[in-house]
């Protein structure tokens, strides 16, 4: 059987389509042969190999367990492995050592590391990790290469690995000239016959000289040598002027001939060892063989060294596209960062404002304490968020890879005679606070405290505790632990499923919950069927068409954007969308929201006409909400960018952006999916080449930003003025009141 190329798979890939591949972008058919080997079946295609200096076959061998179970005969006859993997899949890393073990143990010659592509995307294995693991015998293949290119609009080669299969050296290689091996007496006789012809016709040149015939062999030998040198000198002028891929053919060819004269030079000597014992020309071969073989290894080495200088190379255009990608990051980095101090030098002022409105305060506290408890309801009021209906607070969309959980809806009329107690409100309220102070060390306590007195009274078993158990895992939450987090929120969901019933909005609501922390974890598998688990119930209580079903849908449609599924997420968000518009109306945020979490997944299966069109949607709609009806004077901010896009090199002094800047009211401080979109839209328009456009809509979500900041901290500063002055006012009105009782007693 010819040299085997073993390929394996622990991807998407099976071994016969990578086979197939490669059949089919060398045109060959696809021969095949079935054989058995200690009772397994093995199939096996013929692949003809044609380079410049020879031709063979090897067999392509598609094998569809692992390393471990290859028969002993394959293993013998492999030559070369093929293996495909997912970068996605980290686990394959554990298997890089044992690819290592089989490649030593078997003596195979080159392995190929195949996968689609490297992006060097988070979570994904790098080529540098992979490196460090694998040995040099070892090529990292990517079938796509460019990284700037999306994968469904580039297609797949083989031609490296090809290239690797061309240079291997197999063994049923003859390298060498067609020549017999060895030559019979009288041929060789004949040879020496002529040789020493031609010395002595040449000591027939000179009549006049007195050297015998060693002298003569010397001086030709010496002759010879000089000969040798100024011929090196020659080729080494013309190399100079070679190209990296003549230098490679022309050491081939020297390669191919320095062996064939090996052989030759062996054949003669063991010729002249059977003939006649001449130990003068047994050295002088033997010379000659040395430096052949020298020359033999010096060309080895300088293929050896192209083919690294090679795998440079190509790592070298790797780092290139990585460097890129460092600039274009650093670039948005340094925006953020200008952002980032500009808020920062405000938030100082406005603290300084702030200490000075607490000095006062404290001083009035001092003079006259006074219960408000009305105040205190409403705003317990406005900070409080319901525990039993979510512990995560909302995240923005910009942030993809996170859940969005589903915020506090009015579950007081769905709980089915429970009602979280006042008290644990409070403390849940109190609780927060310490938390978002970064005040552990006082939360974590007094929840411990709270939930051993409530295990003391109630059980173990009760609603109240399960509460509890779900305020101290949002601390732990708070803290990154989330281990203790899970199994708190899990001990939770056996109590409310005990005790509310399995179907309880309770249940879904800490099922929500902890699919949001699995989230967190990226462990998105165990989220999925939590999730819908949790909107199954919420389809039950509240009906198929509720706005909060429309939420949970968006957090099932990111744990599927997550894991690829993008085919289910299209579907989630397209649902909930519907619901959001019939319930809610074509204005309500969530509507854009979810516009802009649909878009993104057009954006990572590369479907951009269509995530341009709704990143478009939402901004006319925020335009036509503040500016009124589009027309020619009326322009969106989108369509703005594309005229100055288009009109870029015309006349660019005289079309200023100042004029259109009045748009960057319509981001509002309550709004800021609008200034997501805005830079969503930008990232695209970079995508496209677009990148005046792109400026145009990036500076403009950055002048919606400062202007709702300033709106933000002008407001605050405004209700402690307020604030202050009405209780400076009180308090004058309640000393009046005291001097008139007292002047009007007897």
């Amino acid at each position: 059987m010819d040299p085997a190329t073993l390929i394996l798979s622990y991807g998407s890939l099976s071994p016969v389509e990578i086979t197939q591949n490669i059949l089919a972008e060398l045109n060959q058919p696809r021969l095949l042969t079935t054989n058995s080997y200690e009772s397994t079946v093995i199939n096996s295609f013929k692949c003809d190999i044609s380079t410049k200096y020879y031709s063979t076959s090897i067999s392509l061998i598609p094998f569809e367990g692992k390393l471990e179970s290859v028969p002993t005969e394959i293993k013998k006859l492999t030559e070369a492995l093929i293996i495909y993997f997912d970068p996605t899949d980290r686990s394959f890393i554990k298997c890089l050592p044992g690819i290592n073990d089989f490649i030593k143990d078997n003596e195979v010659q080159i392995g190929f590391l195949v996968t689609t592509s490297l992006t060097g995307a988070e979570n994904e294995l790098t080529f540098e990790e992979l490196k460090d693991v694998t040995d040099v015998v070892l090529d990292i293949v990517a079938l796509k290469e460019d990284a700037d290119k999306t994968e469904d609009t580039q297609e797949i080669s083989y031609a490296e690995v090809l290239e690797g299969l061309r240079n291997c050296v197999w063994s049923n290689i003859k390298i060498g000239s067609n020549r017999k091996e060895s030559n019979n007496d009288e041929e060789l006789e004949n040879q020496l016959n002529d040789f020493e012809k031609l010395l002595i016709t040449a000591q027939n040149l000179r009549s006049n000289t007195n050297l015998t015939r060693e002298e003569i062999l010397n001086k030709a030998e010496q002759f010879a040598e000089l000969c040798f040198c100024i011929q090196k000198i020659e080729q080494i002028g013309k190399m100079t002027q070679m190209s990296q891929d003549e230098i490679i053919s022309n050491t081939k060819t020297v390669l191919q001939g320095l062996e064939a004269l090996r052989v030759e030079h062996v054949s003669i000597m063991n010729g002249i060892s059977e003939v006649q014992k001449d130990n003068e020309k047994s050295d002088i071969l033997r010379k000659n063989i040395e430096n052949i073989e020298l020359g033999l290894s010096e060309a080895q080495v300088m293929m050896a060294l192209t083919s690294h200088l090679q795998n440079i190379e190509a790592e070298k255009q790797k780092l290139k596209t990585q460097v890129r990608r460092l600039h274009q990051e650093n670039a948005w980095l340094r925006d953020e960062l200008a952002n980032t101090q500009q808020k920062f030098q405000a938030s100082e002022q406005l603290v300084a404002q702030l200490e000075e409105e607490k000095k006062h305060l404290e001083f009035m506290a001092s003079v006259k304490k006074y219960d408000d408890n009305q105040d205190q309801d409403e705003s317990c009021e406005k900070t409080r968020a319901d525990p039993v209906v979510e512990l995560f607070p909302d995240e923005e969309n910009e942030d993809r890879n996170n859940m969005s959980p589903t915020p506090p809806s009015q579950f007081a009329n769905q709980t089915s005679g429970y009602e979280i107690p006042a008290r644990l409100r409070t403390l849940h309220n109190l609780v927060i606070q310490y938390a978002s102070q970064g005040r552990y060390e006082v939360a974590v306590p007094l929840c411990k405290q709270a939930l051993e007195d409530l295990e003391k009274t109630s059980g173990h078993d009760h609603p109240d505790v399960a509460t509890m158990l779900n305020i101290l895992a949002l601390v732990y939450r708070d803290q990154n632990k989330y281990k203790e987090a899970a199994n708190l929120l899990n001990d939770a969901l056996s109590i409310r499923g005990k005790t509310l019933g399995e179907n309880h909005p309770a249940v879904a609501a800490t099922l929500n919950n902890l699919a949001v922390l699995y989230g967190k974890r990226g462990k998105y598998k165990d989220a999925e069927p939590l999730c819908k688990r949790a909107l199954e119930i919420r389809e039950k209580v509240l009906g198929k068409d509720h706005p909060d079903v429309a939420k949970q849908l968006n957090n099932l449609a990111l744990l599927c954007q997550n894991q690829g599924k993008y085919d289910e997420v299209e579907k989630y968000y397209q649902r909930a969308l519907d619901i959001y518009e019939a319930k809610l109306g074509p204005d309500d945020p969530n509507v854009a929201k979810t516009k802009n979490n649909l878009a993104g997944c057009y954006l990572k299966q590369g479907r951009y006409a269509e995530a341009e069109i709704l990143y478009k949607q939402v901004l006319t709609r925020a335009h036509e909400r503040e500016f009124g009806a589009i027309d020619s004077k009326n322009k969106p901010i989108w369509q703005v960018a594309e005229e100055r896009e288009e009109h870029k090199y015309d006349n660019r002094e005289n079309t200023p952006y100042g004029e259109y800047g009045g748009w960057h009211k319509a981001a509002k401080v309550d709004s800021p999916t609008v200034t997501t979109t805005l830079k969503n839209l930008g990232a695209l328009y970079r995508r496209q080449g677009m990148f005046e456009a792109a400026e145009t809509l990036e500076d403009c979500a950055m002048r919606s930003k400062k202007e709702a900041y300033d709106l933000a901290k002008q407001t605050k500063v405004a209700q402690l003025l307020t604030s202050t002055e009405k209780r400076r006012s009180k308090q004058m009105r309640d000393d009046m009141e005291f001097s008139d009782d007292k002047s009007i007693k007897p």
